[in-house]
């Protein structure tokens, strides 16, 4: 199980469930104490904290982290750099040494590569290779471009007709020009104001598990392959 938020003890939350009685929901509280799903509770949708409210009237009571919404974070602390100090040591191969430390670029699936640059030899034929690096490149483009080729691969088209070019390798090639003008410095960066989304995830989550309880043996999703002519 996944959160938006990792809880830590400091942070200051709201209460916006109603799994732990005697708390109103909209209380403010700080988190004393962190504990993993499963020391006190084996369903592993929850992560319980010991919450001490703000309200006089409530005590320090433990809590399930997803009746809750992070306000501020706890302000975190400078740590001082660990000081490692290496002692060398003979290898037959100095290389193998030398490379523990660098990128593995063996962890990106040639696959991948290889859609990735038939998606760009598109590009090169329409516009010519590396444009991107002359003329900019601002994010909302390639974002609206990635997102629709992203939409028509997720509605059962696998490549687009006229070129022929799978969807999945336009969408490796669109996010690879992002990150190739964040490096090259020639980012037009027009994404819109930020907005606290993870917000939305904790709130919504009560509802859903409301939504599970509901409708506890709901049908199977439909899918093309399964149910599809």
């Amino acid at each position: 199980m996944t959160y938006p938020h990792e809880f830590n003890v400091g942070d200051i939350v709201q209460r916006i469930g109603t799994g732990q009685p005697g708390v109103d929901v909209g209380a403010i509280g700080t988190i004393t104490e962190v504990y993993e799903y499963g020391h006190i509770n084996h369903d592993e949708n929850f992560i319980f904290v010991h919450v001490e409210w703000e309200n006089p009237e409530y005590k320090t009571s433990r809590d399930a982290t997803n009746y809750l919404a992070l306000i501020k974070p706890a302000p975190t602390k400078s740590i001082e750099p660990e000081i490692k100090v290496h002692t060398y040591t003979k290898s037959s191969n100095p290389k193998d040494r030398a490379a523990t430390n660098r990128l593995d670029l063996s962890l990106f699936p040639q696959s991948a590569i290889v859609y990735g640059a038939l998606g760009m030899t598109e590009g090169d034929c329409k516009y010519g290779g590396y444009n991107s690096r002359v003329e900019g490149v601002a994010v909302s483009t390639y974002v609206a471009a990635l997102l629709r080729h992203l939409f028509d691969f997720y509605n059962g088209e696998w490549a687009y007709p006229q070129s022929k070019v799978p969807h999945l390798a336009s969408v490796l090639a669109n996010s690879a020009i992002i990150v190739d003008g964040f490096v090259q410095g020639n980012i037009i960066d027009d994404r819109p104001p930020k907005q606290d989304v993870s917000k939305l995830l904790i709130e919504f989550q009560s509802i859903v598990e409301h939504l599970h309880k509901t409708f506890p043996n709901g049908p199977e999703r439909f899918t093309e392959v399964k149910n599809g002519n």
